[in-house]
């Protein structure tokens, strides 16, 4: 009994592995995406790491990505709506007044 409860906890963390890395991998592709804005890259600026390339080829659409080939040829992948919704946003925080682009005093923190 002593150690059925941490194997039992190795063999559940086991199983859950592959999930765990196949959501990280789409985390790290919207990250690459988002800090160029939507704009058109090659797989490999994306995403370097082959668990990251599937992520890319599994959530091209649910993105709102799409395939393009530059002048050379070579094919890259852009997101044009989220290029748009980044370019929404900023016109947004243009028009909004101070008092509503300043969000104050902190009143609580939870690091205190």
């Amino acid at each position: 009994m002593l150690f059925a409860v941490p194997l039992g906890r190795w063999l559940v963390e086991r199983a859950r592995e592959p999930g765990r890395r196949r959501r990280n991998a789409r985390r790290s592709l919207l990250q690459a995406v988002l800090a160029r804005r939507g704009q058109a890259a090659p797989v490999e600026e994306l995403a370097p790491e082959p668990a990251a390339a599937e992520a890319l080829s599994h959530n091209l659409v649910a993105l709102g990505g799409d395939v393009v080939t530059d002048d050379n040829g070579q094919i890259r992948y852009a997101f044009p709506r989220i290029a748009e919704e980044l370019a929404d946003i900023e016109k947004v925080r243009a028009q909004a007044s101070g008092r509503e682009r300043d969000p104050g005093a902190i009143v609580f923190s939870s690091r205190d």
